[in-house]
């Protein structure tokens, strides 16, 4: 249910053309070492080679990180558990980056 919920989202979100960023995770004992911040410009280097857009579903963690790479929220999302038999909430939110052009030559 709740893979729907982020699916019919990133639907409304996106076009065709679109590039969609499905997953950037690093393992615990990894992090803090920049590893995702070189996946994260990788796949920006790419969308921008293309001129096309990213869209990204981040968690409240990631979107300090996301925001200071020009990631902005389009919309937010919390998901209550409890009345699936979870426990708690979850935030949600649904960010997307336009392309950059390189700087022209001097």
């Amino acid at each position: 249910m709740f893979a729907s919920l982020l699916k019919a989202k990133q639907k409304v979100h996106t076009r065709e053309d679109d590039m969609i960023l499905n997953m950037l995770c690093v393992l615990p004992e990894y992090q803090g070492r920049g590893i995702g911040k070189q996946f994260l410009k990788w796949g920006m280097a790419k969308a921008d080679a293309k001129g096309a857009r990213i869209y990204l579903e981040s968690t409240p963690a990631g979107y300090p990180v996301y925001q200071k790479y020009g990631w902005e929220a389009v919309e937010e999302c919390v998901i209550n558990y409890v009345p699936f038999g979870g426990e708690g909430t979850q935030t949600f939110v649904f960010m997307m980056r336009n392309p950059r052009t390189p700087n022209p030559a001097p």
